[in-house]
């Protein structure tokens, strides 16, 4: 097995748009355009847009940018607006469509997984678009950006989130609403705009995704579990002092008692 990673530096959010441009040769920018293409497939409702005036580009970094087992990098720039640059490593092109396709579903906003193309561990495995992929992709359309903790409604919660994402910097932040770098009052606007003023809950929904389905099945079980050993134990008794027969128990012993030396 060949344990190269990719390196990315994503922060990850749900995302249904992209508009990106490739610079380099055409070998590279019929990959990428076959990766699209790919992911496409899966949702057709995904708005895929090559333009020379994007946002994002996608081209070949040069060689002392990468170490030994880096396949790829995503960066930020910094301006003002949120200029992304996926570099790839031009030394490593044996597995290109793998690696693309995983860099374009991280432009996409799907998340880091334990397998299939979202893993950044690359093996000697054929690796393809399947139904996690799909699952993923799915999911993108169950929440609003404004539903930063996805949770199916934006109230307090989400904007806890997004008080403690502000000021930060980075890409694809979930509480970055306005895709511009940073998470700021622009950001903050958007929020208030659709943001339902009531009382908050208890706590925040549950969440309908699979990771948190897993937890709180988790959860729910280990307080099973700790019901079950408190109503299975046996009640704890203080030992009592044996009472004394010459003496009646419902008086008082009022007896002298010898004085202490």
């Amino acid at each position: 097995m060949k344990k190269l990673i990719i390196l990315s530096l994503f922060l990850f959010a749900t995302a249904f748009a992209i508009d990106y441009f490739v610079k380099a040769d055409e070998a590279l920018k019929e990959t990428v355009n076959e990766a699209f293409a790919n992911w496409n497939g899966l949702e057709p409702n995904l708005e895929i847009i090559e333009s020379e005036t994007a946002s994002t580009t996608i081209d070949y970094g040069s060689p002392e940018l990468f170490g030994p087992d880096t396949f790829s990098l995503s960066v930020q720039e910094n301006s003002n607006e949120n200029q992304i640059k996926v570099l790839i490593n031009p030394n490593k092109k044996t597995d290109m469509m793998r690696v693309v396709l995983h860099e374009t579903g991280l432009l996409l906003g799907l998340k880091l997984q334990s397998s299939g193309i979202m893993n950044p561990l690359i093996n000697d495995d054929e690796i393809s678009l399947g139904e996690l992929e799909i699952t993923e992709l799915a999911k993108l359309h169950q929440f609003k950006k404004e539903d930063i903790n996805q949770d199916g409604v934006i109230d307090f919660y989400d904007l806890i989130e997004l008080a403690k994402a502000f000021g930060q910097t980075g890409i694809n932040s979930p509480a970055d609403l306005n895709k511009d770098g940073k998470v700021d009052n622009a950001d903050l606007e958007l929020l208030r705009a659709v943001y339902s003023f009531s009382a908050p809950s208890p706590s925040a929904k549950q969440n309908n995704n699979l990771d948190n389905q897993e937890e709180q099945s988790l959860q729910d079980s280990q307080s099973s579990e700790f019901d079950d050993i408190l109503n299975t134990q046996e009640d704890l008794e203080i030992p009592r002092p044996e009472p004394n027969p010459e003496q009646n128990p419902e008086e008082p012993d009022n007896s002298p008692k010898p004085n202490n030396p």
